[in-house]
């Protein structure tokens, strides 16, 4: 073999070696002093570490065009991207054009643009994962464009305060992807935007806590306007009197345009709302299925509003006194189980959805994490799993202390008072009454209808049914 051949073949060889990835530091003060320096220099592959420093960094709009990057925040806390209005062009604080990017540990703040939707994080490339991220006071927490082969990963995160204030700008807004996956976080009081909008083909909402505890202004805690599948477990959701919207959830309600199966599923959840109307869950009629299983729904309003083709409800707990729920603490938003609280024990097995299970496995924990659910007997009803025994509770909730026979309802078994508050499917009291010992109430003079039928017991609630009028 001549030199030249040789000299072919070890160019070939060497060339067609993988490049070993890099680590690019970004620390303030140093030659790469901020992200959008690392941006210019990185290459496929590269990790970008931003170090914390005490005064957060000049954020301009970087373009991060390069694919399989990780990007994360190191040292004593998360490093904070502070956005400028002269310093961020049209779109976000970081735009994601290239494929299967990682984000971790970093703080976005204050993005905002001529078109009143600066994100915190753009995405435009192909696959996201955002991990132990906060999004502050951005016009949109994190916004991604249109892209069917897309999956994003959101997890571990924050997203507090974020909106223009117009009704179009969000905490988390994600256009039509293949999959978002939305867990183990917190969203809260978004600015007169939805606390998680998604027009995602397949939406898994799990384990995350959306609220406004500030005193935000949020439209729907959720908001999945083009149906698709969704499967929502595990989430405490609370609907405050601010807020601008009348219904917590909202399903389909622009339209059925994403792929069928247009199902939702939800599974041990607790839902909150402090506002007298609305509703919990405002699905578009022609919904393929709803399936309500194991949730708490406590507070004003109904249920819920739409007419699903297929409506599978079983084992939830319908309580229109929040302070009679069975919460340890509603007043400081500990929705945790009394060890009285009806809701123990009385949940179901939800069974399987596509062949996966839809079983909580997993609680939220603040401040955005989890912890695995333990069961000590049955399923409990809600997103949180006591950890009190059956057997160490008073279990009257168990007797059968009333009966319903045609329109009349009997205290068949309690020799204490029982009293009744009957409510209209939208969540208005219609009727007070005690009743004693074997004694009835008929409702003959009530018009046809569905109304829920609240009994309590000690001036504790321990039931509510639902009730068809004829």
């Amino acid at each position: 073999m001549n030199f030249k051949v040789q000299l072919v073949i070890y160019f070939i060889f060497f060339f067609s070696l993988p490049i070993e990835a890099k680590i690019w530091y970004v620390v303030q003060g140093s030659s790469i002093p901020d992200p959008k320096t690392a941006s210019n220099l990185a290459q496929n592959g590269d990790t970008i570490d931003i170090a914390y420093n005490v005064a957060p960094y000049l954020a301009y709009e970087t373009k991060w065009p390069q694919n399989n990057l990780l990007i994360r925040g190191s040292g004593a806390g998360r490093p904070v991207l502070r956005a400028e209005l002269f310093s961020v062009t049209q779109k976000a604080i970081f735009v994601t054009q290239g494929n299967n990017i990682v984000i971790e540990n970093i703080v976005f703040e204050n993005c905002k643009v001529p078109d009143v939707n600066g994100a915190g994080i753009r995405v435009e490339g192909t696959n996201l994962t955002v991990r132990n991220c906060v999004f502050t006071k951005n016009e949109m927490g994190i916004l991604a464009g249109d892209n069917p082969e897309s999956e994003i990963l959101v997890e571990h995160c924050e997203f507090a305060f974020n909106g223009y204030g117009d009704g179009y700008s969000h905490n988390i807004y994600i256009n039509h992807v293949k999959n978002l996956v939305f867990r183990y976080n917190y969203s809260h009081d978004s600015k007169i935007g939805h606390l998680v909008k998604s027009r995602a083909y397949n939406n898994y909402i799990l384990y995350n806590r959306l609220d406004s505890p500030s005193n935000g202004t949020p439209s729907r805690e959720i908001d999945l306007p083009n149906g698709g599948i969704a499967i929502i477990i595990g989430n405490i959701i609370r609907q405050t009197e601010l807020s601008e919207n009348s219904n917590i959830i909202g399903y389909g309600l622009e339209g059925l345009s994403n792929p069928a199966p247009h199902d939702i599923c939800m599974v041990n959840n607790t839902l909150v709302n402090q506002k007298t109307n609305g509703s919990f869950v405002h699905v578009q009629s022609g919904t393929n299925l709803l399936r309500l299983i194991n949730n708490i729904f406590s507070g004003g309003g109904s249920m819920l509003n739409g007419t699903p083709i297929v409506l599978d409800t079983i084992s939830n707990f319908r309580s229109f006194n929040i302070a009679k729920t069975g919460f340890i603490d509603a007043q400081n938003l500990n929705f945790r189980l009394s060890d009285t609280s009806w809701a123990i024990n009385h949940g179901t097995d939800p069974g399987l959805y596509s062949n996966n299970s839809l079983i909580a496995s997993f609680e939220y924990v603040d401040d955005a994490d989890f912890k695995e659910r333990m069961f000590i007997d049955k399923i409990d009803i809600g997103a949180f799993e006591s950890d009190i025994s059956s057997s160490l509770i008073n279990k009257t909730n168990d007797k059968e202390l009333f009966r319903i026979i045609g329109n009349c309802i009997h205290n068949f078994d309690s020799q204490l008072p029982i009293n009744i508050l009957i409510y209209s499917a939208l969540g208005i009291l219609k009727r007070s009454s005690r009743l004693d010992y074997l004694e009835e109430l008929c409702l003959n003079d009530f018009d046809a209808g569905i109304y829920f039928i609240s009994f309590e017991l000690n001036e504790k609630l321990i039931k509510t049914i639902k009730f068809i009028k004829n």
